[in-house]
């Protein structure tokens, strides 16, 4: 977030976030919140935001979309259930 760097680690066990970015990571990310928000939940999406170079994924792409869709997808404000 913003210029920080985060390690998540995705195992059996669930999600564990640590400071600092990991140099043995399977995929590095770099984006900003908003291309972030988007993109969790339905990681095959990510064209339109590294075409405009708010997101950047080098490594494992589909570890990208594994961990994605770890995470819900955003609803939209005033949708309902």
């Amino acid at each position: 977030m913003g210029r920080e760097s985060f390690t998540l680690t995705a195992s059996a066990e669930g999600l564990r976030i640590e400071p600092d970015a990991d140099a043995d990571a399977d995929v590095r990310v770099s984006a900003t919140v908003a291309a972030l928000r988007a993109t969790l939940g339905k990681g095959d999406d990510t064209r339109p935001f590294e075409a405009t170079g708010e997101l950047t994924i080098t490594g494992d792409r589909a570890a990208f979309t594994r961990l994605s869709h770890c995470f819900p997808a955003p609803t939209p404000a005033g949708a309902t259930s």
